[in-house]
């Protein structure tokens, strides 16, 4: 087992009430990783296409790096991933603070919730061990209110990962709160939090300008001209995704990207998990989690015509600034996505990733499921 894990993953089953352990496979955790990588592949293959993002049939995933928990600076972020009550589709938020290291001390790698429960309960994991608690004392109270009643429950100190009132009344666009105030605000998951009759999870254990900089191992992130649309430069959109993509899966701060170098981050991983990976495995495996991502939002029904941007972009033109009068007009567009899907290895006609493509990723067994209907 890599030392960068710690080999399980906590299963919740909420509508039995039953708990239990899963050991995480090794050549899993080096093909997805971790963070938003693995739990995008729990996702994937347990969520079935056009479940209801509000019913049972969905999870809410937690997930660690392999650098959480480590000496590493800036590598505690956590992934929470499920199929999103806001858009319908792939659903990930990330967040910072001690929770992400906290949990993957108290044993395990990640959490997976299943199921509905009847009434608010919180999950705590107290010296390794995990038990479902009734939270009704917590319901309709605010994060601070809710982490110091907790934490004034036992003489323990607890990492709490928690919803307030907002996910509470199924605000689409609730967050998961932890350590009071960091959130994992994209995505509504603080929605699916309380859908599954969840609270809170318990854990106790004894703006800088990012293009034409050495950024996130981008080769090369020269832009030309930023107010002039070349289709060449689509390639450090993709270079750029994949790379961010990877720090979500490692749990690093994407920050920490313009101050390492590419082989800086190299060794982190490989001494924290003993692989031994190149820059090139590196961004192949930040290409295939973003694929896994894209295929999982194409079964859903997530087509050429989706990538698109908000009408006022192509409507209404900018009323100041240096880009005063502009607006994005819709054959530029549609001339940077044939750009950008060239770049991607997605066919042009439909956005999906071709078979080629999925395989030159190790990613055959998704074939069928994408293009069995075309």
């Amino acid at each position: 087992m890599s030392f960068g894990f710690m080999g399980k993953i906590l299963r919740v089953d909420l509508a039995n009430g039953t708990i239990s352990e899963e050991e995480l496979r090794e050549d899993v955790m080096r093909t997805y990783i971790g963070g938003v990588g693995l739990a995008t592949r729990y996702l994937y293959d347990e969520v079935p296409k056009g479940a209801d993002p509000f019913g049972p049939e969905n999870l809410l995933i937690f997930m660690t790096g392999p650098l959480a928990g480590t000496a590493s600076a800036s590598a505690s972020r956590y992934s929470a991933v499920a199929k999103s009550p806001l858009t319908g589709i792939w659903g990930h938020a990330n967040s910072g603070g001690s929770f992400g290291p906290a949990l993957k001390r108290s044993g395990y790698d990640g959490i997976i919730f299943q199921g509905i429960f009847p009434k608010p309960v919180y999950l705590s994991i107290e010296e390794g061990t995990p038990e479902l608690r009734d939270a009704a004392q917590l319901w309709g109270k605010a994060v601070p209110q809710t982490e110091d009643l907790i934490q004034q429950s036992s003489d323990k100190q607890f990492t709490i990962a928690s919803i307030g009132p907002a996910g509470e009344n199924l605000v689409r666009f609730a967050s998961i709160m932890n350590n009071t105030h960091r959130a994992a605000g994209r995505c509504g998951l603080g929605y699916v939090t309380a859908n599954r009759g969840g609270d809170h999870i318990t854990g106790y254990i004894e703006g800088p300008t990012f293009i034409d900089t050495p950024f996130l191992l981008v080769e090369d992130s020269k832009i030309e001209d930023v107010f002039v649309a070349n289709p060449k430069e689509a390639k450090v959109l993709v270079d750029m995704e994949n790379a961010l993509t990877m720090f979500d899966a490692i749990g690093g701060c994407k920050f920490m990207g313009i101050l390492l170098k590419a082989e800086d981050f190299i060794d982190l991983i490989t001494n924290a998990t003993g692989w031994e990976m190149s820059i090139d495995e590196f961004r192949k495996s930040g290409e295939r989690i973003y694929n896994l991502i894209r295929a999982y939002c194409v079964r859903e029904g997530v087509s050429r015509e989706a990538d698109t941007l908000l009408s006022r972009l192509m409507e209404e033109p900018l009323p100041e600034g240096p880009a005063e009068g502009m607006v994005i007009d819709r054959d530029t567009l549609e001339m940077m996505k044939d750009a950008y899907y060239e770049f991607r290895g997605w066919d042009k006609e439909t956005g999906i990733t071709t078979r080629e493509k999925l395989r030159e990723l190790g990613l055959e067994d998704l074939i069928n499921d994408l293009w069995a209907r075309i």
